[in-house]
């Protein structure tokens, strides 16, 4: 794995990986991903049943969102 740095872009990093390293690091997410679809199960049910708070939701979208960068990676990972 090699870590590369832009001049002039301090908050932006890249990460180069190997394929096989894509690939590993893919199956490792995949049980943060079953994690993740859970809680946002669980938060979407607590919504759509219409009781659920501002943090709750805010959870539900915060959980959505790192579900569909996790699920992104796994499938760029496993071409």
């Amino acid at each position: 794995m090699k870590h590369t740095f832009e001049p002039g872009e301090p908050c932006n990093y890249m990460v180069s990986l190997t394929p096989n390293e894509a690939r590993k690091l893919a199956d490792i997410l995949q049980k943060v991903r079953k994690e993740l679809e859970k809680k946002v199960e669980k938060y979407r049910d607590i919504l759509d049943g219409g009781e659920a708070t501002e943090r709750q939701q805010n959870l539900k979208f915060d959980y959505e969102d790192k579900l569909e960068l996790v699920e992104g990676f796994i499938r760029l990972a496993t071409k």
